[in-house]
């Protein structure tokens, strides 16, 4: 793992276990408050009762609480009842064991997972024993339950959510990894490209300046051609960059795909004759709603493909509902062809793609799709409307 995936995934990860570690402690703060908060109430009206009857006719249930707390009459031993003991017998065995204060409220959780607030006060009742106690318990094992399964489940849910955080972090991180990797090779691509005619373009100029070479007039058409080449690449790569970030607007409006076709092979057809190529062409007086620049500059991309390497013959095919582009220069790779559209992709004889990617990415701005694939020993371009 590079170091950019750890990064991410440290981030991304710990962001979401911060955040939902956040959400669950503040949840266990305010429902553990809330249940101290019904106990505490619940145990001191009952509390209050004790302290002033002396026989049940004298119990006030006129302020009674929602939740109320349930009370047994000890002797000092804490023995009571079969009936008490037997729903009580733990929590007894923890009270005689552990002695607690009179009149203090007291927590206790239990090995068998129960839950209890109590608070031992003096019997001063006329009830029972008066030389032993009255426990007033409030039962909350339910409620601790409940939030210690909330608790589990949530757990379980940061867990599987953490997993798939991190997987997808890695991902992305391999990614972005790929992407850096890609334009690395890219740029170094593009910057050979640019050298290459660099190099020309001044051979040539300090060869005129030194008066050196014989014929200027050859000399000045490789500059001109080479700095063509130059403006080409440039401004495909600054097409791509403004389509990219939405400064480019398309404008549609109803054009012919048959005529943008013929004004495309009309300006490649000196190219075309001096290769000796055979262009066959089935077009279809059609109409589509599109930018008219920028979707001639989309098909005159992928001709303009065709016929750079095309053996001796292409096809151009369009009706209604799509254009085809077929040259029969030979079958791609199977990651050329997963790969042929892609920005920063770079191909087997070191081409960088850019009118690929400007291609596609004008399709895809009018909502169109563009698919290529090996067919009878050459290539196919199609975009479908």
């Amino acid at each position: 793992m590079n170091n950019t995936t750890k990064k991410l995934v440290v981030l991304v990860c710990g962001m979401f276990v911060i955040t939902l570690a956040a959400v669950l402690l503040i949840y266990n703060v305010s429902t553990t408050n809330n249940i101290r908060e019904k106990s505490t109430a619940a145990i001191n009206y009952v509390a209050k009762q004790l302290r002033t009857i002396d026989t049940w006719e004298d119990w006030d249930a006129d302020d009674e609480p929602q939740q109320v707390a349930d009370f047994i009459i000890v002797d000092r031993n804490y023995k009571v009842s079969d009936y008490y003991a037997a729903g009580y017998s733990r929590l007894l065995k923890w009270v005689k064991t552990n002695k607690p204060k009179n009149d203090a409220i007291v927590e206790v959780s239990l090995t068998n997972g129960n839950t209890y607030y109590i608070m031992q006060v003096k019997n001063n009742t006329g009830i029972g024993d008066k030389k032993g106690y009255c426990l007033i318990i409030y039962n909350t094992t339910s409620e601790t339950g409940l939030l210690a399964e909330i608790n589990r489940f949530v757990l379980i849910i940061v867990l599987l959510c953490g997993l798939v955080t991190a997987f997808l972090a890695i991902k992305l991180g391999v990614r972005i990894k790929e992407t850096q990797d890609q334009q690395k090779k890219f740029f170094e691509n593009v910057s050979h490209e640019l050298k290459t005619p660099l190099m020309s373009i001044q051979g040539y100029a300090e060869g005129i300046y030194q008066e050196v070479v014989p014929d200027q007039k050859h000399a000045a058409s490789v500059i001109m051609s080479e700095s063509d080449k130059m403006s080409a690449l440039v401004e495909e790569i600054l097409s791509l960059s403004r389509l990219e970030s939405g400064e480019t607007e398309m404008n549609p409006e109803s054009i012919s795909i048959s005529e943008i076709v013929n004004d495309c092979l009309v300006a490649l057809e000196t190219v075309v004759i001096k290769r000796g190529l055979v262009i066959e062409t089935h077009l279809e007086d059609d109409k589509v709603l599109a930018d008219p620049a920028q979707a001639e500059t989309a098909v005159s991309n992928i001709i303009s493909n065709a016929v750079k390497y095309a053996m001796h013959r292409i096809v151009i095919r369009n009706d209604d509902k799509s254009l085809s582009v077929w040259n029969d220069g030979g079958n791609l790779s199977r990651e050329n062809l997963e790969h042929i559209f892609d920005r920063f992709y770079i191909g087997e004889k070191g081409q960088t793609g850019i009118g690929m990617a400007l291609a596609k990415e004008i399709i895809v701005r009018h909502h169109w799709q563009i698919s290529v694939k090996n067919k009878d020993d050459g290539i196919i371009f199609t975009i479908t409307y």
